[in-house]
């Protein structure tokens, strides 16, 4: 998704500006455009990879977090990366990060649909959330406050930025 791609990228400048990082960053199609637009290096993984699929990926590389977008999917395609890439961290005890950039229901962006009832499939470390009405839906739909942090958009933090330069080249 694409939303979910812009939402990480000042993340990924982040930790890229960061020497004592080694990043890895995965991406389908859709995500792939926008980390190409913003310089992004990455490596492109199958449509719709299962946690399979990742773990083979995990296992090759040495991560010591995970941080992923949200995407809650479709029926016609029931496997989401993010979820996927959780499920597969989980396997290795890698901690992980959900960025939330959507206002909607969180149950199914982190659980399955035939484990409605009985909890979460892909549920992260933490999950940043935009704002504290996402965090009390987060809540009203059973989830811990402990896993729950409130960051805003990192989407916007450029736009913060400048308006900082602007406000302080300006006096």
């Amino acid at each position: 998704q694409t939303g979910s791609a812009n939402s990480i990228v000042p993340i990924i400048k982040r930790f890229q500006q960061d020497e004592n990082l080694s990043l890895g960053v995965l991406a389908e199609s859709p995500a792939s455009e926008v980390f190409s637009k913003e310089s992004i290096n990455f490596n492109i993984v199958q449509e719709q990879p299962s946690p399979q699929d990742l773990i083979s990926v995990i296992e090759q590389s040495s991560f010591d977090l995970v941080l992923v977008g949200t995407s809650s999917g479709h029926p016609q395609h029931p496997e989401v990366l993010e979820k996927n890439m959780i499920k597969a961290s989980k396997i290795f005890g890698i901690p992980s990060i959900a960025v939330a950039d959507i206002w909607a229901r969180f149950r199914p962006v982190f659980g399955d649909e035939e484990q409605q009832d009985q909890g979460f499939s892909a549920l992260p470390t933490k999950v940043a959330v935009m704002n504290e009405a996402s965090r009390q839906q987060m809540l009203a739909e059973g989830f811990l406050d402990s896993i729950i942090v409130v960051t805003g958009n990192p989407y916007f933090d450029d736009i913060i930025q400048l308006k900082q330069n602007w406000q302080s080249s300006d006096t």
